[in-house]
């Protein structure tokens, strides 16, 4: 199995600009809303990128300039660049983009990078994007704010390839990726990788990263450090460091409703791994309610007891504490946890107390 260290030098000409000196590099030059032809040369400075060494980016969207590209047929680039001055939403549609895996100052490019924002954005890419048969290690980067959906499939013939998930913002996969079954490696505080889709991948998670979703993994999932989240299926789980789960949470004690991991195999936990809850209110736990809710379902669980177990809540509070139990039988790890009255709801119990022993006073008071 790879280590995050592995990755920091190979990554550090991917995520910089400077790589970009020996590519073709050709701007799009449309500022307004609408959607637009990716063949139509008057859109681009420099010609129309669509060569292995062409580079497209996109940037000066103008204000309110949301768009959409649309690719007919196949286009190669060895990199798409959505700078942090297109900061309006982004859709390309349509057709393939071909990635072509060549080197350039001093290493391949990555195949898709978006900046930084002030503000959340979202990119997304619904065109089918083919990684060229790329070996060795990539990057897909998302800047902070920034929200990269990949909405069409991801193709790529290479096994033995390592696709790194960057930036410090959000990289959705939201197609159906079954087949494609490369390394997906999340590095960087902040980075998050959401799975709403399918993917055949093996799935590291790294320190101070995010995995969640609602699609399935049919790969192992690693988190080493990391935070899990979601309702998410994959084919097996191992766990080592402080892993962090955040849940939200809902429904009355006899229905309760919560997010999930769903695991098909194994629970793994390493020696020395912390699973640490974070449960978030969705606005409809009981006050005093009792819940028990299953937080992790899998085939098997191994490694982990209950003392291993820590949970926190976000906008609610705990009445004494959650007790975690291991289900080995089912291989469910459960939590059990009653929330403290609103502050309201006990003002509320309290004044309607004191109002009855009032009422009950002045009856008496009269009887004498």
């Amino acid at each position: 199995m790879h280590t995050l260290s592995r990755f920091s030098a190979a990554t550090a000409c991917l995520l910089s600009f400077t790589c970009l000196a020996q590519a073709q590099t050709s701007n799009w030059t449309q500022t307004g809303s609408g959607t637009y032809n990716w063949s139509d040369a008057a859109n681009w400075s420099n010609g129309v990128p669509n060569a292995n060494n062409a580079t497209a980016v996109f940037s000066n969207a103008g204000a309110d300039a949301s768009k959409t590209v649309t690719v007919a047929g196949t286009i190669t680039v060895q990199q798409l660049l959505i700078n942090a001055t297109q900061a309006n939403p982004l859709t390309i549609s349509g057709g393939t983009i071909r990635v072509r895996n060549v080197g350039g100052g001093g290493g391949s490019l990555s195949p898709i990078v978006v900046g930084s924002y002030t503000t959340p954005v979202t990119h997304t890419i619904s065109s089918t994007i083919d990684l060229d048969g790329s070996s060795g290690i990539r990057v897909f980067s998302a800047g902070t704010n920034a929200t990269l959906n990949l909405a069409g499939q991801l193709i790529n013939s290479a096994s033995n390839a390592t696709y790194v998930v960057a930036g410090g913002g959000t990289t959705v996969l939201s197609g159906n990726n079954a087949g494609f079954n490369s390394t997906l490696q999340t590095t960087g505080a902040g980075t998050t990788l959401t799975v709403n889709g399918t993917v055949g991948s093996p799935v590291t998670v790294g320190n101070g990263t995010t995995l969640n979703g609602t699609g399935t993994i049919n790969g192992p999932v690693t988190v080493n450090d990391g935070t899990v989240g979601g309702n998410l299926t994959v084919s097996s789980l191992s766990l080592s460091g402080a892993t962090n789960y955040t849940s939200l949470v809902g429904g009355t004690p006899a229905s309760p409703v919560n997010q999930k991991v769903t695991i098909n195999g194994a629970l793994i936990a390493q020696p020395g791994t912390t699973l640490n809850f974070n449960l978030v209110d969705d606005g409809t736990l009981v006050p005093g309610g009792t819940y028990t809710i299953t937080l992790l379902d899998a085939a098997s669980i191994s490694g982990l007891t209950a003392g291993q177990v820590n949970a926190t809540a976000t906008n609610f509070g705990f009445s004494g504490t959650p007790l975690a139990t291991i289900d080995s039988t089912n291989g469910n790890v459960n939590l059990t946890f009653t929330v403290v009255p609103e502050p309201a709801t006990v003002l509320g119990i309290g004044a309607a107390s004191l109002g009855a022993l009032g009422l009950v006073r002045r009856r008496r008071a009269a009887r004498a």
